[in-house]
Formats: structure tokens, C-alpha cells, sequence
């Protein structure tokens, strides 16, 4: 059998991330094309060479609402031509013998307008809120009785992404499946319980990431006396955001406290250095990298919102604090601190559970049992 993939990121991303990782998994057993708008896409680096690699571009039918007006006018009219490519990519699909077309994403639709074109099952993997963040170019109306109409099933990556489009998907398509990784992040950890302290936030430097929530908790922290701590930010930068937080970590004084390094291939060696993670996120769809720090061993403080909440098991696995409260992260922070003991405790329990309910082997099976339900296939 073959599946095609269709995805929509330049670069490597927790998306595409999702998607090697599953089809490491199952390559053995099915047929893989992937196909993606840039031709220097990230992801054709990291598949596996049996995969067909297929890049034509096409646009997004969702627009970012903190993108600029002329952002947002560039994407809406690249959608209008979307058509060339989906004609190109309709005859390559037609002649390979497609069983199943896999959207990896809910920003683009071509790959459910070939599959409606096609007569081919078609499968929609949901990681996005279309909310504040997200709109479709459509309007919602239009954009949601096409999903209903001319989609087989749907996954959502959390129950937070589930319950955002209950009133608007057919609750008949939808599936929950949370995002799987590999094995690789189950590093043998060395809890240290030395004087300073170091957190981790990995993640680009957006305002939605809320590096500037520990920034503020930083100073709280200070300003009780305690300094024997450090934040390190390690991600994609945002050139305003970072002079933003630049400028807010010079006036509090924290040049010693919170550090920037930047984006940073080799995560592990991060991980192995710091034993405590921020996942600071008002509204995470999943949170790849928080199931990633749990698998590393590390102890999570998140927020008790979005998909966060439902990875982290408070006080067993990780520490959940009030979404958007910085005296409650900063408390939370400050308990850490002072009782570094907990930090294995928590660790160790993290990484169990990950392992138990987040592999990429545990993800890729319940992907395999909706693909043989969508197919008719009993793979018993």
C-alpha cells in the first residue's frame, strides 16, 4: 500500500518532527511520498531514503493573524494559484496508485482537494487552534463544511485540539492520538544538586511561548532574595521579541540569571546539562518538546493549560502552575530550588510514563489501527 504525506513547514519543525517519526515506524510496511511546498524543505533531510520525495509549492489556506498586512495579503494570493500545483501533483498522485493521502497539518488543504478529486481515503491531522492565531482564508463556515465534507477521518494531537472543534468537525471523524517520540530521548540523566540551578525553554522566541512570563517570574525570584538560578532560551529568535526581552533582562539585572543561546541542533546535550524544564505556553496544541524533556528524565514545570495539562500529572510527574500567573510560576520555580530533591523524583516518574504512553511506537500503532479502519484492513 502507499500514503502520501503532505506537509507545509520550511523548517524542521515539532510538525514535521511528528511526521519522521512516524514514518520510521511504519516505512517497512507501507509505501511513503512526501511531498512539501519548499524544495529546500527541512524534512527531506531527516526521511529515510526508501521515502519518495516530491516538493511543489503551494500556499496555506490559513493566514497567521500576527503576520503583517503584507504577510497576509502574500499568502491569500498565493492560495488563489494553488491550482497549478494541485493539477501538477493530481496527475503524479494519479499514476501511483494511492491508497491513503495524509495531511499533516490543518493550515493547507490541497491534499484533501486531490483526494476528493481522486476518489482517494483522506485522513486529516488537526495540531493547529484556528482561534486568535489562526484564521482560514475561507471564513470559518466555508472552511469547516469542507472538512466535514471532503475528509474521512480526522486526528487531533491532544483533547484541548478536540474540544476547540467539537462545534465545528463532525465528532463522528475524530480521533485522539498524541504525537509519538523516539527512543532517542531516553538519555541516562545525572541529577545534579549543585548550587545554581539550571532551567531549560526550548522553543522560538515568540510571544506565545512565554519566555516573557519567566522573565518577569525571574525578577520576582531575585527580588526574594534568590539567585541561585539560570534560565537558558534556546530556540529560533524573533528579531523584535528578542531585543524586547533583551531590553526587560538588562533593566532587571538578570544578564546573570537568563541567557539566550539561541537555536541549537544537539538538544540532548542541552537536556543532559539542565534537569528542569519551562513549558510556559498559555495554550500548547501538544507539546512535543515537554514530552521530550519528560522521556529525557526531566522534571516539567507547565502551565495547567491546553495540551500541557494533559501530559503532566501534577505533583507525580512534572508541576503544573496557573495559566498566565507569574507568582504562581515564580513560586513553583522557587519550590524547585529549594527542594532540588524532587527533581529525580519527578524525573524519573516522567520518564517512565513517556515511555509507557508517548513512544513512537505506542503513536505509530494507533495511526496503523485508524489507517486499516479507514481502508476496510484487518490486520490481525
Amino acid at each position: 500500500m502507499r500514503i502520501v504525506f503532505f506537509t507545509h513547514e520550511r523548517e524542521f519543525g515539532g510538525a514535521s518532527r511528528a511526521l519522521v517519526t512516524l514514518i520510521n515506524e511504519i516505512e517497512k510496511k507501507y509505501e511513503i511520498v512526501v511531498i512539501a511546498p519548499f524544495k529546500n524543505a527541512k524534512i527531506f533531510d531527516y526521511l529515510p531514503d526508501s521515502v519518495i520525495k516530491i516538493h511543489s509549492f503551494y500556499s496555506w489556506w490559513s493566514v497567521p493573524n500576527n503576520a503583517s498586512v503584507i504577510k497576509r495579503f502574500a499568502i491569500k494570493m498565493l492560495y488563489r494559484i494553488n491550482f497549478i500545483s494541485q493539477f501538477r501533483l493530481t496527475k503524479i498522485i494519479k499514476k501511483m496508485d494511492v491508497d491513503l493521502i495524509h495531511s499533516n497539518t490543518s493550515v493547507i488543504d490541497i491534499g484533501a482537494k486531490i483526494a476528493n478529486k481522486l476518489n482517494i481515503i483522506h485522513l486529516w491531522h488537526f495540531r493547529e487552534f484556528h482561534d486568535n492565531r489562526l484564521s482560514f482564508i475561507k471564513g470559518n463556515k466555508k472552511a469547516y463544511d469542507f472538512i466535514n465534507k471532503h475528509t474521512n477521518k480526522v486526528i487531533y494531537v491532544s483533547k484541548a485540539i478536540k474540544n476547540f472543534y467539537k462545534n465545528y468537525i463532525d465528532n463522528r471523524l475524530s480521533n485522539i492520538v498524541y504525537d509519538g517520540i523516539p527512543n532517542k530521548f531516553t538519555i541516562r540523566k545525572n541529577y545534579k544538586n549543585n548550587n545554581e540551578l539550571l532551567f531549560l525553554l526550548l522553543g522560538s522566541l515568540e510571544k506565545n511561548k512565554g519566555q516573557d512570563l519567566v522573565v518577569e517570574a525571574s525578577k520576582m525570584l531575585v527580588d526574594d532574595g534568590i539567585t541561585d538560578f539560570k534560565i537558558i532560551f534556546a530556540g529560533n529568535d524573533n528579531l523584535n521579541y528578542y531585543n524586547y526581552l533583551k531590553k526587560k533582562i538588562s533593566d532587571y539585572n538578570l544578564d546573570k540569571n537568563i541567557d539566550y543561546i539561541g537555536f541549537q541542533k544537539n538538544v540532548l546535550a542541552l537536556r543532559k546539562k539542565c534537569n528542569v524544564e519551562l513549558m510556559c505556553s498559555p495554550m500548547e496544541a501538544f507539546g512535543l518538546v515537554t514530552v521530550e524533556g519528560m522521556m529525557a528524565g526531566n522534571l516539567i514545570i507547565g502551565s495547567n493549560s491546553g495540551g500541557t495539562k494533559e501530559l503532566i500529572q501534577n505533583n507525580i510527574t512534572g508541576i503544573l502552575y496557573k495559566k498566565n500567573d507569574i507568582t504562581d510560576l515564580k513560586n513553583k520555580m522557587k519550590y524547585v530550588i529549594r527542594n532540588k530533591s524532587i527533581i529525580e523524583k519527578y524525573g524519573t516518574a516522567a520518564k517512565k510514563y513517556a515511555i509507557n504512553n508517548f513512544s513512537s511506537k505506542v503513536h505509530a500503532e494507533k495511526v496503523l489501527k485508524i489507517y486499516n479502519e479507514m481502508l476496510g484492513v484487518n490486520d490481525d
